[in-house]
């Protein structure tokens, strides 16, 4: 079952993204989430992956919708 964010995600997506074309799925990710993603993937490629998967636990509890940190 889809929760309420994500039928909303999917409803502006399908009917926004023709009609806008700077639509991006970026507008609704949290943005601190992001700053620690980005954060965490430099932590991991500098060898600290400990840090790195502790920082990416953080940006996943932040906004449990992002999936690219779910994924890393």
């Amino acid at each position: 079952m889809l929760n309420l964010f994500t039928k909303k995600l999917l409803k502006d997506f399908l009917f926004n993204f023709y009609e806008n074309p700077s639509f991006s799925i970026i507008n609704y990710i949290n943005k601190k989430a992001i700053k620690l993603y980005g954060l965490a993937l430099e932590k991991i490629d500098d060898g600290n992956n400990k840090l790195g998967i502790e920082i990416l636990r953080e940006a996943i509890e932040l906004d449990t919708n992002y999936i690219d940190a779910q994924l890393s």
